[in-house]
């Protein structure tokens, strides 16, 4: 009898840890237009270099996107520049005559 008293407990020590990583795996959602807004923002910043899809993803502050979202919008605006090790993002034409500013 103490044999099947310890195999529940460890099933019970088993769904208990299945409900914590299931709870620290949420996120929270992003809509893809403030995804891309945000990329504007950034891109049109004066830098040095452009930045590389790291440095994009980290400038998030609050809700950080999927890494397939982020992708996505960056395939929509931005062209690759790739350079020895490092692969950055530029806007496209199109969407640099948008950003520039109009005097």
């Amino acid at each position: 009898p103490d044999d099947d008293d310890d195999d529940d407990n460890d099933e019970d020590e088993g769904t208990t840890s299945k409900k914590k990583k299931k709870k620290t795996k949420k996120k929270k959602k992003v809509d893809k237009s403030d995804v891309k807004a945000h990329v504007f923002r950034v891109l049109a910043e004066p830098r040095e270099e452009p930045p590389t899809f790291r440095e994009l993803q980290a400038s998030f502050e609050h809700a950080r996107p999927s890494d397939a979202a982020l992708r996505e919008v960056l395939d929509d605006i931005c062209n690759k520049v790739r350079r020895p090790g490092k692969l950055q993002f530029v806007l496209k034409p199109e969407y640099r005559r948008q950003t520039a500013p109009t005097t």
